[in-house]
């Protein structure tokens, strides 16, 4: 079960889930008192700023190389065994060059969603409101409880389990010779 709350003073029109899609669109919040309280709260002016454009609308701009955390103004319910884990909207990675920073809201987080950006390029990134930004996607999570061994040996550990050939070169090194 995934629901959502929109906390009372946000304009919102996410979450939506379009058919086919595997994940739940967050949007950038409308322009309220609310979310620019929120938005100031959460960022400085080096990072990201609130701004008006030209034609009177509000914006955000993120600096280059810095990164914003974006006030949703929405609250998740989510049972025990599902966290939100949030993945790049493909336009904004590639056309905005932004990524997702931190993930993951567990089922024990009550407070506000943000979403958590990057700007990876050399330039400022503008982001007007009402703006797609991220997906969440629900994933089911293992809860049964973890077991650490430290007294017992290597080849204990692995016994009555299928072992593979990979050992301990990482990052690439299974196909090397």
């Amino acid at each position: 079960m995934v629901k959502f709350y929109v906390e009372p003073g946000y304009e919102v029109k996410s979450p939506e889930r379009v058919f086919g899609n595997a994940g739940v669109d967050v949007f950038i919040p409308e322009y309220s008192l609310k979310f620019i309280d929120d938005f100031t709260a959460k960022n400085t002016p080096d990072c990201a700023k609130l701004e008006l454009n030209d034609e009177g609308h509000f914006e955000i701009k993120v600096m280059p190389h810095k990164d914003v955390n974006i006030p949703t103004g929405l609250r998740s319910r989510i049972s025990s065994n599902i966290a939100l884990e949030a993945h790049n909207k493909s336009g904004v990675a590639a056309k905005r060059k932004l990524i997702f920073g931190a993930s993951t809201v567990d089922s024990s987080y009550q407070g506000i969603i943000h979403a958590h950006l990057i700007n990876t390029s050399n330039d400022e990134v503008v982001l007007p409101l009402g703006t797609k930004i991220i997906q969440f996607i629900p994933r089911f999570i293992d809860t049964s409880p973890i077991e650490v061994c430290r007294d017992i040996s290597f080849e204990d550990f692995y016994a009555d389990f299928e072992f593979s050939h990979r050992k301990d070169g990482a990052f690439g090194s299974t196909g090397t010779k």
